[in-house]
């Protein structure tokens, strides 16, 4: 229930089954959470605890378990919430679990993202992307997958399939402990409704940075102000495989 001043409090129950690039998960998880909103300021701290079975394509099953203190802060800086033509939006989080309690192992993650919307003139803007993430830990076995890095996809790396990009085991890909990505965009306005971009998406996710490598997605796509927000569609080409994917997303790719 909401409290005065913005404040409210969760109980959260939780069952997922994914099956992406070859890593299928099954999770059960319950959380408690205490957040905070407004139109410029979010704070989220929440504890989790969650099981969850990991199966990679032909081998066997691995479970774990964590319990997570977790902590994300958002500040948005726009001058429309739907339809943003400057600005900045900014997302921080921190959290880990211990070996000691109730986790299979221990760790701790960073993880941040932003936007900056550079307006050029009444009809042109850049938008600049950023976002890197770091897993500390003595492995990345034991540890859930959503705590762990993959990327590509709509609101990733446009040009690659979502969540293809990480650490291959066997014939899967599966998450990793670092991750670095980016965007620079041009957007032009033909109309209040009506415009177009040409973009380069770069970064991936890996294991140790000593051996990170970063790809490249390239392309054009078509923006449309709609009642709901700015709506997306783009086509991207993977500099690994050359192969053109289509996306689509709805308002800014945060």
């Amino acid at each position: 229930m909401p409290e005065p001043g913005g404040w409210r409090n969760r109980i959260d129950a939780e069952l997922n089954r994914s099956d992406v690039k070859g890593l299928a998960t099954r999770r059960a998880a319950f959380s408690g959470s205490r957040a905070f909103r407004s139109l410029h300021r979010e704070h989220d701290l929440t504890v989790k605890y969650q099981a969850e079975k990991q199966r990679i394509t032909a081998s066997r099953a691995a479970n774990m378990q964590t319990l997570s203190l977790n902590y994300s802060w958002t500040l948005r800086g726009v001058d429309d919430l739907l339809r943003p033509r400057a600005g900045h939006l900014v997302n921080l989080q921190l959290g880990g679990a211990s070996k000691a309690l109730l986790s299979t192992r221990s760790f701790v993650r960073a993880y941040g993202r932003g936007v900056y919307i550079l307006p050029l003139g009444r009809a042109d803007r850049v938008h600049l992307r950023a976002e890197a993430g770091v897993v500390k830990a003595d492995g990345r076995d034991g540890i859930p997958a959503e705590f762990l890095f993959r990327a590509g996809g709509d609101q990733s790396i446009r040009g690659y399939a979502y969540q293809s990009l990480g650490v291959r085991e066997g014939a899967a890909i599966v998450g990793a402990r670092y991750l670095l990505a980016g965007t620079l965009e041009y957007q032009h306005d033909f109309s209040e409704q009506w415009g177009a971009a040409v973009f380069v998406d770069s970064g991936n996710a890996t294991d140790r940075m000593a051996s990170f490598k970063a790809v490249h997605g390239y392309g054009v796509g078509v923006r449309w102000n709609s009642p709901v927000g700015a709506l997306n569609f783009d086509v991207a080409r993977a500099s690994v495989d050359h192969k053109l994917r289509f996306h689509f997303t709805i308002s800014v790719r945060f």
